[in-house]
């Protein structure tokens, strides 16, 4: 037997922890997880003297408690990224964590794991808890850490150099992902073994979902309208603005009836700015904002089409998702979606922003202009390549 320590790099249940959960279920009898998630330190809370707020969300735990996967907590954040963050805040997991460390350390010797998984690259809790405690390392990359936090590859040295040094062996999420990786290792010059660089796509239960959309997409009408989803957390990078200015030009150059669904957690800056635009074009009664919800199923039965209009994407599961369901694609031609989608085949893509393209793949897919049902055959195709028996397979292989 086997044990493995898994570090989250949060509690909520973004795509990255849903590959996680989705890992964890599937491991073989020889392997037995643990988890380690983060505490995140409320600094308002403390400076307004209130007592007991160190707030966390459990969602994570929720799901580990219902597969009694034995769990840990500790404070760290994302220290493997230079970020500016409160003073307090970061004077105290400074303050902290080396007797967080140490009493992980113990945790791990009492329990016997052999080997620190950590999900994502963000957090170096816990390379530094492997290199403590003596064990090897693995490094989940699924994020491009440059678009997602904006932040310029110059300043990022420190990161790539912490990620090839301290692991056994660097898992990305997409080839897209790792040739970047690489990219910015060669411009740093930092030297690493290519053989320690491995792309496992991730994968997803897709055996266990047999719904199916059946929607007859024809001309939208006051009693029935064209239905346009989009699934994703609501910020910048994911690029829900396209879908804004979409509503716009559907108003202004169709007399159909539409329906726009962005369905997902809110970032509170950005999310502001899209309502503030959907006020201003007058759209209010085409754009709904639905907050996150476990129903996926019954919305996307209500679809039309599926669009993901993310800046970059290190993967794609939501894309993936919608393919094996049975809804049109549209994505835009970034990170991993350009592997997962093969425009004209599996779906269609269209660059960042342009949205005179995506209005017109719209058209081609409401009236038909494409074979659109022969496209949804080629999507659920695609998409079986990517189960999660396979992914599961291929990262066990790394912990012999």
């Amino acid at each position: 037997m086997k044990k493995i320590l898994y570090i989250a790099h949060e509690n909520t249940k973004s795509g990255a922890t849903h590959s996680l959960i989705n890992l964890l279920d599937y491991l073989p009898p020889d392997i037995k997880p643990h988890v380690l998630i983060p505490k995140t330190l409320n600094v308002r809370s403390i400076i307004k003297k209130m007592k007991n707020n160190l707030l966390y969300s459990d969602t994570l735990k929720k799901e580990l408690d219902k597969r009694d996967i034995p769990y840990y907590q500790a404070f760290y954040y994302y220290d493997n990224l230079k970020q500016d963050i409160h003073w307090l805040k970061r004077k105290f997991f400074t303050f902290i964590r080396k007797d967080e460390l140490k009493r992980m350390k113990g945790i791990v010797e009492q329990e016997g794991i052999q080997l620190i998984h950590s999900n994502s690259s963000v957090v170096k809790f816990g390379a530094d808890l492997a290199k403590l405690s003596g064990i090897k390392h693995i490094w989940h990359v699924r994020e491009d850490v440059k678009e997602m936090f904006e932040i310029e590859k110059e300043l990022l040295s420190e990161y790539y150099s912490t990620i090839v040094s301290r692991s056994e062996k660097v898992v990305f999420v997409s080839n897209e992902l790792r040739t970047e990786f690489q990219n910015v290792l060669n411009y740093h010059g930092i030297q690493h073994d290519l053989t320690k660089l491995i792309t496992v796509y991730d994968g997803l239960p897709l055996h266990l979902v047999t719904a199916d959309s059946t929607n007859n997409r024809i001309e939208a009408t006051v009693s029935n309208p064209f239905t346009i989803t989009c699934i994703g957390t609501v910020y910048k990078i994911k690029g829900q603005e396209d879908l804004i200015e979409l509503a716009r030009k559907l108003k202004q150059d169709t007399k159909g009836n539409y329906r726009i669904l962005i369905i997902g957690q809110t970032k509170k800056k950005y999310y502001a700015q899209l309502l503030q635009k959907v006020v201003e074009y007058g759209v209010q009664d085409m754009v709904q904002f639905i907050d996150y919800t476990n129903d996926l199923m019954t919305l996307r039965e209500a679809s039309d089409v599926e669009v993901v209009c993310s800046r970059n994407e290190a993967f794609g599961r939501v894309a993936i998702e919608a393919m094996h369901f049975g809804n049109p694609l549209i994505v835009t031609a970034v990170g991993g979606l350009n592997e997962i989608v093969d425009h004209g085949q599996s779906g269609l893509k269209y660059n960042p922003g342009d949205v005179e393209q995506l209005y017109q793949y719209i058209m081609d897919v409401q009236l038909n202009r494409i074979n659109v049902q022969g496209m949804i055959e080629k999507e659920k195709l695609r998409a079986s390549e990517f189960d999660i028996r396979t992914c599961v397979l291929k990262v066990c292989e790394l912990y012999l």
